[in-house]
């Protein structure tokens, strides 16, 4: 049975099995593991304690949901969630963050919020015969536990309710301020308009010029995908500011080099966008990686095309044209490039290029500076190219000599398959 609890300063109760709100059962068959504690006169915390040992990965049952039609935001791609109606708990879909019941005559809306704490994310997903369950993971398995929350909150406005509750798990998480507390961009307030993935700048016009025609004008327009040249975007942009005042701002999806909009607060990012600037796109959508690979006091990369399979020794501050033909393609392995400490022999690992990801095959690089000895750790089997200012004087894969090639700066070796997963350690000698 799960434990007996009533919150006095809640519409919630969870007794016999059965969580309540004013009265009205909306989860029965609740296990024992699930607890409610005090919350704020209009939501209660549902503790979860797992019933197996901390993990980093956990899935438990809330409940079987009563019937009851609700709205929820749910995770269908790592980068896109989506809207989602249902009545009853086989419609939850998995991933789902936000779940909100539709009030009636005797209940109001109750909105179920999977909390993301420290580590943990938390989502709701759907369990047998119209049971809910809430997944919690880490992401390591180094870092677990064995007790989570999911924090439920009810009213009578649904609107309200999401406001109240998103203050509450403000003063309980302390990880986040709310919107209006926060200075927004200008962007925040405009109606916008987002395109087809097949960008043809025509059909952006007349997309445009349909939304002002019937009366709602965007104040800006987001290119979806295809930004890969930038005079047909230039023209583009600057015909579609001049015959539309309203739209203040183009931004692209997709484009060879993703960087957010330029925001006074993120200098190094501003200088990689400016490319794009100069041809009148104001923001490029960007997946952040928050702690980038360090580049700093790197002077020199080498560039493999695989396609062309030409090497090229380019500073951060060079650039290159690209000329495709249709349905070619090229890829590029960036590579930075150190110098070999008393020998003043320049280095840099490229990767198996029999693979398409050539530079992902390099797993480690450590340099023995009193030995002149440069190892690349390689997993996979095929060509290994490295590039080198001189030819080395032997190489070696797992300590046994092995015939190379040196031809344009690139030294080739022909790396066997190990028998496993394992990394293989290719040695180069100068």
């Amino acid at each position: 049975m799960a434990q007996s609890l009533r919150i006095t300063s809640s519409p919630f109760t969870l007794s016999d099995s059965t969580l309540r709100v004013h009265d009205h059962v909306i989860m029965s068959q609740v296990p024992h593991n699930i607890t409610c504690t005090y919350a704020p006169a209009t939501g209660c915390f549902i503790a979860v304690n797992a019933t197996s040992p901390p993990s980093s990965h956990h899935v438990e049952t809330l409940g079987k949901l009563q019937p009851a039609t609700f709205v929820s935001i749910f995770r269908f791609q790592k980068w896109k969630t989506a809207i989602w109606t249902g009545s009853n708990g086989s419609h939850v879909q998995t991933e789902t963050e936000f779940l909100l019941l539709q009030s009636n005559p005797s209940r109001p809306y109750v909105l179920f919020l999977p909390i993301v704490d420290g580590p943990f994310r938390a989502t709701l997903q759907p369990g047998l015969d119209d049971n809910i369950s809430v997944c919690v993971e880490s992401g390591s398995s180094h870092v677990t536990a064995s007790s989570y929350v999911v924090y439920l909150h009810a009213g009578e406005n649904p609107y309200t309710v999401v406001e109240e509750a998103a203050r509450v798990l403000r003063d309980h998480l302390g990880t986040f301020k709310l919107l209006e507390e926060k200075t927004v961009p200008r962007i925040i307030e405009k109606f916008g308009w987002c395109t087809r993935e097949e960008f043809e700048p025509e059909d952006v016009r007349k997309g445009v010029a349909g939304l002002v025609e019937g009366g709602c004008p965007p104040g800006f327009v987001l290119l979806e995908n295809g930004v890969q040249c930038m005079r047909p975007i230039e023209v583009l942009v600057r015909a579609l500011k001049e015959e539309f005042s309203t739209v203040e701002c183009v931004y692209a999806w997709h484009a060879l080099s993703e960087y957010w909009k330029r925001d006074g607060g993120m200098s190094e990012i501003e200088k990689l966008h400016s490319q794009l600037e100069a041809h009148g796109i104001d923001g490029v959508k960007v997946h952040v990686v928050p702690n980038p690979i360090p580049i700093e006091g790197v002077e020199l990369f080498t560039l493999y095309y695989s396609q062309a399979n030409k090497l090229i020794l380019s500073t951060p501050f060079d650039s290159e044209e690209i000329s495709l033909e249709p349905f070619n393609f090229e890829l590029i392995t960036v590579s930075p490039v150190t110098v070999l400490p008393g020998k003043y022999v320049k280095f840099a690992p490229i990767g198996l290029v029999n693979m398409l990801n050539t530079g992902g095959a390099v797993q480690s690089l450590t340099i023995d500076e009193t030995q002149g000895l440069v190892e690349v750790g390689v997993r996979g089997t095929g060509e290994m190219r490295a590039y080198a200012s001189e030819k080395p004087s032997n190489c070696k894969i797992d300590g046994i000599e092995v015939d190379f090639e040196y031809e344009g700066f690139m030294i080739k070796i022909q790396v066997p398959w190990p028998g496993s997963s394992r990394v293989s350690p290719v040695q180069y000698a100068f």
